[in-house]
């Protein structure tokens, strides 16, 4: 046995142990170091990336509500105020159902017709339906409005009956009329017919916002068709009475003697 050999082994082992912990200290060193990187360093860049995020979109943002404030500011505030008050009176923003019965009532006796009944449809009253307002030849208006019912009867000759339905059709005030069942009568006094119909005229209105929009919102420009139909709310087609023709009368006093 030769304890020269045996006694270098042991004295080098020492040495190996150094080595190990000298590769320890970076190894060490390196995994501390990716620690750091995953627990503080990495979140940090993740809160920098959604910084810039906010930014570009806050930016964007911005620029959207100066142009809104640069449309707003091309608004002549005459035209508005005029387009909200015939708005008003295309849709008020409440049923107004006594305004409508007397809207109905003076174009009955301007017409000529006979009102035999009109009431109001208490069932009907907060009903909702669409309803499509004609603005010109080319297109119309559609929207959801509220609506409220007056059932009416009429009757007289064909020229008075025409005239109140176009004079129905006249009002500011969005209206309708679903079906008109026609019943006609032989006057034997005039030999003409008599033309009676039982029908319910809708008038619709709609409530006005209770909130405001939000201030990022588009400014929603009014297109061409509700631009026509404001106009013709505001200067609305004038019904006139129709004109008594002059005949004879006889005497100028019935009560005089002959």
């Amino acid at each position: 046995m030769d304890f020269a050999d045996t006694a270098t082994t042991k004295i080098k082992r020492p040495n190996d142990y150094s080595k190990i912990l000298a590769l320890a200290v970076p190894v060490g060193s390196i995994i501390a170091s990716v620690i750091i990187f995953t627990l503080i360093i990495w979140p940090k860049i993740n809160e920098i990336m959604e910084l810039k995020k906010t930014n570009a979109e806050l930016a964007l943002r911005a620029e959207r509500i100066e142009q809104k404030v640069e449309i707003l500011k091309g608004l002549d505030p005459n035209i508005l105020e005029e387009q909200l008050e015939a708005s008003e009176q295309l849709l008020p923003t409440n049923n107004n159902i006594f305004s409508f019965l007397k809207q109905t009532e003076d174009m009955a006796a301007v017409s000529g017709v006979l009102l035999g009944k009109v009431e109001v449809a208490t069932t009907d009253i907060g009903g909702k339906g669409k309803v499509k307002v004609k603005a010109s030849e080319e297109g119309a208006v559609e929207t959801e409005a509220e609506k409220v019912a007056l059932n009416v009867a009429i009757s007289g000759d064909y020229q008075s009956v025409t005239q109140f339905l176009k004079g129905i059709y006249s009002f500011s005030r969005v209206a309708s009329i679903d079906s008109i069942p026609f019943t006609t009568t032989l006057d034997e006094e005039t030999n003409s017919l008599k033309f009676s119909a039982s029908f319910t005229i809708n008038a619709y209105w709609k409530e006005f916002p209770a909130t405001l929009g939000s201030i990022e919102s588009p400014v929603q420009k009014l297109t061409q068709e509700e631009v026509d139909l404001l106009a013709n709310v505001q200067k609305p087609n004038i019904i006139l009475a129709p004109t008594v023709p002059e005949v004879p009368v006889g005497r100028g006093n019935i009560f005089t003697p002959y």
